[in-house]
């Protein structure tokens, strides 16, 4: 059987992508998990609504503003 493929640079490519992503949703859950903190010790209560659209972001700068 032949396992070039997975040494391959096309193969070390798709990990490196796949990676990056893997952290860039970790980072996205974390600043999430952050921001819903803050509220919560502010004391602001969050509708369904407002805390699903916190929750299902994933765009980082949007979460830090």
């Amino acid at each position: 059987m032949d396992l070039s493929f997975y040494t391959s640079p096309l193969s070390e490519e798709i990990r490196a992508e796949g990676r990056a992503e893997g952290r860039a949703e970790g980072r996205a859950a974390e600043r999430t998990q952050a921001l819903l903190r803050v509220l919560e010790a502010r004391r602001i209560t969050l509708t369904d609504e407002t805390r699903a659209t916190i929750t299902t972001c994933h765009d980082l700068e949007l979460l830090r503003h």
